[in-house]
């Protein structure tokens, strides 16, 4: 007696996709979202663990942590300013959220461009919301003069500047299209 194997086959149809914008908008949000939980967890614990103005050397003389109540913007400029600077940051999230689709379609650069500006912008607006004031505490101690003097700082500081220095070299560098 001979038995036989019978096989079925199954046909799995595998859809294109022919829009992935949706797509590649999900990750947008998601890695801005991941800029700001990376920013306030770390203001928690700073606010948690040390006290204002309280200094802690994590690597000497070169990096300290440093917490630090800022009423201004970077570099210590116009402090007192938290309203207006509310204001600003309030409107660069609004735009970045209003215009994330034409981002997104320009392609990958200006989206994570865009996500570090918003994730950053978002950071130190709930900040400047919930307590009047922006958490700093990443502090650099060099014996560089210029670093030594550099101004305390959080990590949506460091999204803001890398996502500006980004764009600047995108405006500087990009390829220009001729048009006919």
């Amino acid at each position: 007696m001979v038995k036989e194997k019978v096989t079925e086959t199954t046909q799995v149809e595998v859809k294109q996709v022919d829009n992935p914008l949706p797509m590649r908008l999900w990750w947008f949000y998601a890695g801005a979202l991941v800029v700001l939980l990376l920013d306030q967890i770390t203001k928690v614990l700073v606010r948690r663990f040390l006290a204002e103005g309280e200094v802690v050397a994590v690597i000497p003389n070169v990096v300290h942590l440093q917490h630090v109540k800022n009423t201004g913007a970077a570099f210590g400029l116009f402090a007192g300013a938290t309203p207006l600077l509310s204001l600003i940051r309030a409107g660069v999230c609004v735009f970045i959220l209003l215009t994330a689709r034409y981002w997104v379609a320009r392609g990958w650069y200006l989206s994570v461009v865009c996500l570090l500006i918003l994730g950053g912008a978002a950071g130190n607006l709930v900040d400047a919301v919930l307590f009047g004031a922006v958490t700093d505490f990443i502090d650099l101690d060099t014996s560089f003069r210029f670093i030594r003097d550099w101004p305390v700082f959080n990590v949506a500081d460091i999204a803001l500047s890398v996502g500006a220095v980004m764009l600047v070299g995108e405006l500087l560098f990009q390829k220009k299209v001729e048009r006919p």
